[in-house]
């Protein structure tokens, strides 16, 4: 039973020239980013905004706090894959099984997201 379902699910990517090449891209960009974490060199990262910009802000960048940005970026794509059910009703296992993966994925995030608690401001 486990083996006729495998097929169904998986399936082999075909062989193609941009496939390759963009998966040699993958692996030469992250063995470049490994090599400068090793050398100190680490990436500065924030999902919304700069929080680690020792610069002094200036007025008018539109910051947007994790909570919000949270929120108007995955309400859109779990919408998106709620209505993929009713468009694309008449599919088979594999694609049925993608989109409900990805609204439940989608659906959680937005929960986490407005679960947060938003910062309080100490006196």
């Amino acid at each position: 039973m486990a083996i006729y379902f495998m097929p169904m699910v998986l399936f082999p990517l075909p062989p193609s020239l941009f496939v390759t090449v963009m998966s040699i891209i993958s692996c030469l960009s992250l063995a470049n980013g490994g090599y400068m974490e090793t050398k100190g060199k680490h990436m500065q990262y924030s999902k919304f905004f700069n929080v680690l910009d020792t610069k002094k802000p200036e007025d008018h960048e539109l910051k947007l706090s994790s909570r919000n940005g949270m929120i108007l970026a995955y309400t859109p794509a779990f919408l998106v894959g709620l209505v993929s059910f009713a468009i694309f009703h008449n599919r088979d296992l594999r694609f049925i099984m993608a989109i409900s993966v990805l609204t439940i994925h989608f659906f959680k995030r937005v929960l986490e997201s407005r679960l947060l608690k938003p910062p309080t401001k100490s006196s």
